[in-house]
């Protein structure tokens, strides 16, 4: 289903349409400590959020808040250097305006890394973790906007990640979704949205999904990650000599770092690294139609009792740190990713 985008990012994409030259291909959001990959972009275009209408703002240390436009290892790329966070009060609407403006500038795939604490025994500070699934513990799925034409059923709103006016992916809700027919009360006392009345604002909640975008069986698909690129990396960093792990991304509202009690309750669930990102970001991308690739940076082991408070400022460190293997493998994974 295509769409004319939304009136909401209209101003951002033409502020950016009258300044970047050419289409990327490729978005690479970067996580805390992680800023440095974008030093390997030749003569980038840069851009402050705070001069794109409509953009949030980044307010953590180690985000610092701008977008870079250029070529790395021959392929075009939008480098997001900080990314939005609950914690920080932005809303699922907030998270969802990069992504759907630089999928209108073109860019069919994107790239998220993380800083995430280790919740599985072998996973250690600085290891890099792919991430093939999530576990989606903020209990919120990236849809807003109700329909505006008549061919809704009632209750039912616009597709992932999205508003109305956006190009949606038909393939819209693999993982995290839930069937298109499930009654909206049903959905409520479940605790899997938040309801808000007929003609409310879109900030108001999150809506239940569109009533076309399911896969065939309209139920519930696979993971957002791309299959294929997971593949890609795996071969990469073996090419390389870089050793890469890989694990369920818990992903949580924060801003607390998780207690030692929490950490054996997320490991019972399944998960084996924990965050405050990402979740949202995948599922906005893949309603998108975009394919997602995801990479954690690992910053702390998980919690023992002879580990002392962990810290932000020891978050940051360890990923400075890794952040040199993150930038050679995604350097070199680039070019296969861009060609999927």
């Amino acid at each position: 289903m295509v769409r004319s985008v939304s009136p909401a990012v209209e101003p951002a994409i033409e502020f950016l349409r009258e300044r970047v030259t050419r289409a990327p291909n490729t978005v690479i959001v970067l996580g805390s400590g992680l800023s440095g990959v974008a030093e390997e972009i030749a003569d980038p275009l840069r851009i402050p959020y705070a001069e794109i209408p409509g953009f949030p703002r980044t307010t953590v240390a180690g985000h610092q808040g701008a977008l870079l436009f250029g070529v790395w290892n021959g392929v075009e790329v939008a480098v997001m250097q900080g990314r939005f966070h609950f914690y920080e009060g932005w809303t699922l609407e907030d998270m969802a305006v990069a992504p759907r403006v630089l999928r209108a500038l073109g860019a069919d795939r994107i790239l998220l890394t993380n800083a995430a604490g280790a919740i599985r025994p072998d996973l250690q500070a600085g290891d890099l973790m792919l991430i093939p699934d999530h576990l989606n513990l903020m209990f919120r799925g990236p849809v807003f906007e109700g329909p505006t034409s008549g061919d809704a059923p009632s209750g039912h709103a616009q597709a992932g990640g999205t508003q109305a006016g956006d190009t949606v992916s038909g393939d819209s809700f693999p993982g995290g979704a839930f069937p298109g027919d499930l009654p909206r009360n049903q959905a409520v006392r479940n605790g899997m949205i938040h309801g808000r009345a007929s003609g409310a604002p879109a900030s108001d909640g999150v809506l239940i999904p569109a009533w076309g975008e399911w896969n065939e069986t309209g139920g519930i698909g696979g993971s957002p990650y791309d299959a294929a690129a997971g593949e890609v990396v795996r071969e990469v960093a073996a090419e390389m000599g870089i050793p890469l792990k890989a694990g369920i991304y818990t992903g949580v509202t924060g801003p607390s770092f998780e207690t030692p009690a929490e950490i054996l309750m997320l490991r019972q669930l399944g998960g084996d690294a924990v965050g405050m990102s990402t979740v949202p970001e995948a599922l906005i991308a893949r309603a998108l139609g975009m394919k997602t690739l995801a990479i954690s940076c690992i910053t702390n082991d998980a919690p023992s009792a002879d580990r002392g408070e962990l810290t932000h400022a020891e978050v940051l460190e360890v990923a400075a740190r890794a952040s040199e293997r993150m930038t050679d493998l995604i350097r070199e994974l680039l070019p296969r990713f861009a060609a999927l």
